[in-house]
């Protein structure tokens, strides 16, 4: 009937078309209403097709749940050794077989191209687990059943598969149906414009009607056959909803117990500090006396300051590696020349790698090797991936660092003979909490986020991290490599200013509630000649300032009371307490921590344990003042 009418209207149009162009416009529109009508056949078609193939997946997805079920059934009372083996990879199973019908579930509305990749995922972990099960003790009439199931499982991924394609077919065809229908109307349209003639105006009506109407009694066919198909396909396949419910519920506990697991981090970080930081200002202070003391003590506290710095060193490695999951770590970048900082990091390790007793070798490029990078995070980079090799090599064994250009990148390699990596543990060595089961008997243990960490810092950088090994007992290869950046503009360096001389009898106020941190702190600094004060609450270190009129004041930020940035607040609203330097010295180490703190009137922002010679310094500065 459409089709009558459309064909009636350009009759008339054909009458009247009179000259070459009006007949060219004709054929034009011949042309295009051709294919207008073709892919509108097409179309509902293609909804036909979509309507069979999800009638057969839903047939398809009861077949292989009845089957997952009857298998989970057979194994819901444990019976010996492999029982509860059975029993999880039974329901491992069924969990597959759900998965497949949810992504095609979540496929039909979404046309999202994930859910196909998920399809492939659930079917690759499916066949992982059926090798599983099939390795336990199983009787005759089970491994038939796994046969069976196995081949009913492949043809339910291959429908799964048809429907999706169906499903992305309609949606094709659909586009083209819709640019040529407005293809035809724009045709008539301008076929009308042509002729100027009044007596066609109801002809261009008629058209327009009959092409818009076509239109839509094809999307009414083509809705209808989504709708029909989904109606048939999904009710009979529950689990689709059942198991996208249980998945989003997996998905939710998974975050909030991540988000746990972060804050968890930042805490315990921030509680790691402050014994720390009274750790260490007691060595430091115990380090002015050591030529008062026996060798054998000097060596226990060389011994102790090592460790203490290892353990801050784990501890800045753990919340750095939460700081990038929640995506709070910036880089800095600037022109670093990378063998400098290779140079400079293997000197700093150079007491490390002589306890262990190892040969360290640096090999390094003549001339500077420059990349845009963060030094900081640069230094941390190399100085982890050391520290790795000599953590899990032999005492006297050989570790190199070598620094060299390749296609425009730098490269960056840290080889050893040491315990090596089995190829089983190779592929997942850089991630986080992961170390190999030979660690605790070939290495000195370790957190596992070295490494970690290594992989993450690289990539925000632009760069890539790799490890290679032999196999056991065959030493390792980490290699970085990193885009190289043209060197940077010459420039005339300022004379270095001279080292700052001690400035005794500074008058100094420590703030902070951990009473073991601030005393050995206002012992480090009485060693060194100042007048200290010590406050153990926001509001008494308050009073103390506003009493005392300190040329520099130490503040905690996690004070009982008053907390520290309230403390600096109101310091600064007391006579002489603008011209006070103020420094938190604090367990929060975030870049947010840093800037909160500067915009509550802090000069700057240490974090625990605090470095003696940066501390000497800013208490130099504070005298200047």
């Amino acid at each position: 009937s459409l089709d009558r009418e459309f064909k009636s209207f350009k009759t008339r149009f054909d009458l009247v078309a009179r000259s070459a162009s009006s007949r060219e416009l004709a054929h034009r529109i011949d042309d295009a209403y051709f294919q207008f009508r073709g892919i509108g056949d097409s179309l509902i078609s293609a909804s036909d097709d979509w309507r069979a193939s999800a009638a057969q997946f839903a047939r398809r997805a009861e077949a292989v749940e009845a089957m997952v079920n009857e298998e989970a059934l057979a194994n819901r009372d444990p019976k010996g050794k492999d029982g509860p083996l059975k029993l999880a990879e039974a329901a491992q199973l069924q969990a597959d077989v759900e998965g497949v019908g949810s992504a095609v579930g979540l496929f039909i509305p979404s046309l999202d191209g994930r859910y196909r990749s998920r399809v492939t995922y659930y079917q690759g972990h499916f066949q992982e687990t059926l090798a599983r099960y099939r390795g336990l003790k199983l009787s005759d009439g089970q491994m038939e059943r796994t046969r069976k199931l196995e081949e009913a499982f492949s043809s339910y991924v291959d429908d799964a598969r048809s429907v999706i394609d169906v499903r992305e077919m309609m949606r094709d065809r659909l586009m083209r149906f819709l640019r040529s229908g407005l293809r035809v109307e724009r045709l008539v349209d301008e076929g009308i414009r042509s002729l100027a003639r009044t007596d066609l105006i109801e002809a261009q009506r008629s058209a327009r009607q009959a092409i818009r109407t076509s239109l839509i009694a094809v999307l009414v066919l083509l809705v209808a056959g989504i709708v029909i198909g989904s109606a048939t396909a999904i009710p009979t396949t529950r689990s689709i909803v059942r198991s996208d419910q249980a998945l989003r519920a997996r998905m939710r506990d998974l975050s909030e117990s991540d988000q746990r697991k972060d804050e968890f981090l930042g805490v315990l970080g921030h509680e790691l500090r402050n014994p720390l930081a009274t750790l260490s200002n007691a060595l430091h202070v115990a380090a002015d006396h050591e030529g008062e003391v026996p060798e054998d003590v000097r060596n226990n506290h060389r011994m102790m300051t090592r460790q203490v710095r290892n353990i801050s060193r784990l501890v800045d490695d753990l919340l750095d590696v939460s700081r990038i999951n929640q995506g709070k770590i910036t880089l800095r970048r600037e022109a670093v020349d990378l063998t400098k900082v290779a140079a400079e990091t293997a000197e700093d390790l150079g007491p490390l790698v002589d306890a262990r007793g190892h040969h360290l070798q640096v090999d390094l490029p003549r001339g500077p090797v420059w990349v845009n990078a963060d030094p900081v995070r640069l230094e941390q980079i190399v100085a982890n991936l050391l520290h790795n090799a000599v953590k899990y090599t032999p005492e006297g064994g050989r570790i190199t660092l070598q620094i060299r250009r390749a296609a425009g990148q730098a490269v960056l390699e840290v080889s050893d003979n040491g315990i090596g990596i089995g190829s089983e543990m190779l592929p997942r060595v850089f991630e986080p909490f992961t170390q190999a089961e030979h660690s605790l008997a070939g290495g000195s243990g370790g957190l596992g986020i070295g490494l970690a960490l290594v992989r993450r810092l690289v990539e925000m950088h632009g760069g890539t991290a790799t490890a290679e090994s032999a196999g056991p007992n065959r030493g390792s290869v980490f290699t970085v490599r990193l885009p190289m950046a043209p060197a940077p503009a010459p420039s005339v360096e300022p004379p270095a200013p001279a080292a700052a001389a001690p400035a005794p009898g500074r008058r100094i106020l420590v703030v902070d509630d951990n009473r073991d941190s601030a005393e050995t702190m206002a012992a480090l600094l009485r060693l060194w000649g100042h007048e200290v004060h010590v406050a153990h609450d926001g509001q008494a270190g308050l009073e103390a300032a506003a009493a005392l009129h300190p040329d520099l004041a130490l503040l905690d930020i996690g004070l009982p009371g008053l907390d520290g940035y309230q403390v600096a607040q109101r310091i600064r609203l007391v006579p002489n307490g603008g011209v006070m330097t103020l420094i938190a010295l604090t367990g929060l180490g975030l870049e947010e921590d840093r800037q909160r703190a500067l915009s509550a009137g802090f000069d700057r922002h240490l974090t625990k344990p605090v470095d003696p010679e940066t501390l000497k310094e800013l208490i130099a500065e504070a005298g200047k003042a």
